[in-house]
């Protein structure tokens, strides 16, 4: 069973998520022999004024393109009658009178009367029974709706949730690429499922002062950094030169027999290090959704793992899923645990004749 890749991308509002999402799944969806004419082809469709709503998943069979904030601005769109069109496009131009009638205007308000979600949230006794008129534009509107009332409220993991029955209710999906992480939860969302996490900077953007945005300001563990700071070409370029010369793209996994409805498979990546004994420096991590339940060390040393649903992972023994010994067992801070075997499996050693024969 050919496993799903989760692909986040973080940024602050206009580093260009959308754009390095559509060109991601154009490179993955397609077998295309070199970066030039992959850019030709991409370029053919692409229009970077609808670059917002643009869906890559109504295009792409291997890759799905979403948003937690998918289902959050269907849900607004609802509560406050304005076309969902305008959530995408234009949440930053248009506004909502948040304290009397819910008026919708692109027209825009006297800056004096223009409020934060942050501004609503702590002081909402005294907007509601002033006499002026206050508005909040649609980006704030889903930042107060989103983060102050539902996730502070009901669960953080409210859109998580929904995100993963959604890519679950896909078939033959190879790659979810998550458009808007932005909080930490989220985040820990993409690592649970062993996933990909991409940074996108870009120089000379107004940074905004909610909640929304800077909640991974502080986050240091990325896979990869993008900059956005020179033409589509250039973009696409690197986004090409990341997918291709990074083992986890290629998404190679091994299924584990395992139980009590548990799901857990390993995955190959680079090594952070190369190993002395393994010039190719790829590393095996275990994926499991609830973990570990049994972890044994000897002078310092993992000797077993044993994840929620099996099967035991043991120094020393083999693994039958592997057809191989497994020679150690690491854990990797902020990743997970790193296997290595006595003799490279197949699955491995099959990428490795690839590479040694270009």
């Amino acid at each position: 069973m050919k496993r799903v890749l989760y692909i986040g991308l973080n940024g602050y509002a206009g580093s260009g998520k959308d754009t390095v999402a559509k060109m991601l799944s154009h490179i993955l969806n397609y077998s295309f022999s070199d970066k030039e004419s992959a850019w030709d082809s991409f370029k053919r469709n692409f229009n970077p004024e609808e670059t917002a709503t643009f869906p890559p998943d109504k295009m792409y069979n291997k890759c799905m393109c979403i948003a937690f904030a998918d289902q959050l601005k269907e849900l607004c769109a609802n509560m406050f009658q304005v076309n969902v069109e305008y959530f995408y496009t234009s949440k930053a131009n248009s506004w909502i009178c948040i304290n009397k009638g819910f008026e919708f205007t692109k027209e825009k308000p006297d800056p004096k009367h223009i409020i934060t979600a942050q501004d609503y949230y702590v002081n909402t006794s005294m907007y509601q029974e002033s006499d002026d008129k206050f508005y909040m534009s649609l980006r704030e509107i889903l930042v107060y709706v989103g983060t102050y009332v539902l996730q502070n409220s009901i669960s953080k993991r409210i859109f998580t949730n929904v995100v993963e029955k959604k890519i679950n209710q896909r078939t033959n999906l190879e790659y979810a690429i998550c458009t808007d992480v932005r909080f930490l939860h989220e985040f820990d969302f993409i690592r649970t499922h062993q996933g990909v996490m991409i940074n996108i900077v870009r120089d000379g953007i107004t940074q905004l002062n909610n909640v929304a945005e800077h909640d991974l300001d502080d986050e240091e563990n990325f896979d990869f950094t993008i900059e956005n700071n020179s033409d589509y070409e250039s973009l696409f370029y690197q986004v090409w030169d990341m997918i291709n010369e990074n083992v986890r793209f290629k998404n190679i996994t091994i299924n584990l027999y395992s139980h009590d409805c548990s799901d857990n498979f390993m995955v190959l990546d680079e090594l952070p290090v190369k190993d002395t004994y393994r010039n190719h420096g790829y590393i095996w991590y275990l994926v499991s959704e609830y973990g570990a339940s049994r972890v044994a060390h000897d002078n310092g040393q993992i000797v077993f793992i044993d994840p929620s649903g099996g099967p035991m992972i043991v120094e020393g023994e083999y693994l039958e899923e592997a057809e191989a010994v497994v020679k150690s067992i690491d854990h990797v801070m902020g990743v997970g645990y790193a296997i290595t075997f006595e003799v490279i499996p197949k699955e491995e050693q099959e990428l490795i004749d690839v590479i040694v024969n270009i």
